[in-house]
Order: structure tokens, then sequence, then C-alpha cells
């Protein structure tokens, strides 16, 4: 059973002390740091000690490094006086009786403050559109889709029959789009109508263009459409007792 006595020994300090430490609001490990500071100096009737963080774990319980985050919170309170030794080594710490110079706040003092700052909250704000993946599949393909412009020469109508055409036979590129407008520009020189000669592909389901039935160098009489052989397929055909080369297919 502990039986303490003044006449063992005792820490003197004043009531006020007490009272404004009791008032202040303090932490429990700031409460025992500063009644560990004040056991150190005014019990041995000394202004200031030098404490280790190793005697405040001892004394405590506390964790050292935690110990000397504590000690900085109530120095920057300016409880307690922190000053170092000349040659660097050691700390001494001294309790600050005056009280009413304390700044005892409920705020981390160890974070910084940033002012406060008004925020702009827009309400009902309209959504933005964003296009789905599919979407963007989808247009993208349609943009591919187009047929390349036309020439003045050639009606865009008659150029957009003949694009859908080719379209439902197989594939149509840019460049066999270029290549058929390159073909009919040297027919149409040659004095050959390329809006007949269009329909006259589209008529018989040709891949490509040729010279208008009749002339020189057109089809072979009596060649329908079903009957015809897919360009580049073409072998063996011949005008004037002189074969023709192949026909590319575009």
């Amino acid at each position: 059973m502990a039986n303490p006595q003044a006449e063992d020994g005792y820490t003197a300090i004043a009531n006020e002390i007490m009272e404004a430490l009791i008032a202040a609001d303090l932490s429990g490990q700031e409460f025992r740091i500063a009644l560990l500071v004040i056991r150190k100096t005014y019990g041995f009737k000394k202004k200031e000690d030098s404490i280790s963080l190793s005697q405040m774990k001892q004394a405590t319980g506390i964790h050292h490094i935690r110990c000397s985050q504590v000690v900085n919170r109530l120095q920057l309170m300016k409880i307690l006086t922190v000053t170092e030794n000349i040659n660097g080594i050691g700390k001494k710490y001294s309790f600050n009786k005056d009280f009413e110079t304390w700044e005892t706040v409920k705020e981390n003092i160890n974070r910084k403050c940033f002012p406060k700052r008004t925020v702009n909250v827009l309400r009902k704000r309209p959504l933005r559109k964003t296009a789905s993946t599919k979407e963007k599949v989808q247009k993208k393909s349609l943009q591919k889709k187009t047929p390349i412009a036309p020439p003045e020469w050639l009606p865009i109508s008659v150029w957009t029959d003949f694009y859908e055409h080719r379209k439902c036979i197989g594939k149509f590129s840019i460049r066999a789009q270029e290549l058929i407008i390159e073909k009919l520009d040297k027919l149409r020189q040659s004095g050959q109508d390329p809006c007949e000669i269009i329909n006259q592909s589209i008529e018989n389901e040709w891949k490509g263009v040729f010279e208008l039935r009749g002339s020189n160098h057109g089809p072979r009489s009596g060649t329908t459409g079903s009957q015809r052989t897919p360009i580049g397929k073409t072998l063996g055909a011949q005008s004037d007792g002189q074969p023709y080369p192949p026909d590319r297919e575009y």
C-alpha cells in the first residue's frame, strides 16, 4: 500500500499554475509531459533541466518519437521552452509559468493551416453528350464508305450510282475509284460519253468501265453481263486480230 508523505519530498507549485493546466485544452500525453518537466525542474528547485527522450519514455511510457512530437507541440503552445546546449548535444527544458501567454488551441499545430476558400459548386450543369464506342465505329465506317469527289465533267449523281453498284459487287477502294475516273477521262477525251459508259457498266453488272458498244474496242457483241468474265480474268480477247492484255481488277 502506497503511503506518500511530504517529508519524503514534494514539488512546490503555485495553485494558479495547477488551475491553468487543468483548464488548458491538453491531451493526456501533453499533460503528462508537462507534469514531467515540472517534476524535473520545480521538484529539484531548478528553472530548467536536461531531459533525454529515453527518460521521458521511461517516466511516461510514451514512445520516444512520440515524446519528441509532444514536446514540439507544447513548445508551439508556449508551455515549454526548449534550449540546446552550447555543444549542440542534448536539450534543456523549462516550464513557462506565465500561463497568460499560452496558446492552447484545439487545431493540430503540427499541420499547416490553409485559408478557407469558397468552393463554387455548379448545379444542374448540362451534361455533354459523348459518343459511345459503337457510335464512333459506325461513324468511322460510314466515313470510309463515302465515294471520292468526282471531277466537274462527271455528274455526282451518276458517279454515286456507279459507286453503289460497285459496293454491291465487292470492295471499291479509294485507289480503285481513282483508276476508274482516270480511265473514264481517257475515254472522254477519245469522244466517249462518261455517263453512257457508266450506265452501260451498271446495266451489264460490270466492275469496270469500257468503251460503248458499237465502238472498235468495246465488248464483243452478244456478250451479256451475266456471261461476261470478271475484270482481271478476261484472257484471249481480241480486236482486229490482236489479243488485248488482261483487264486490271480495281
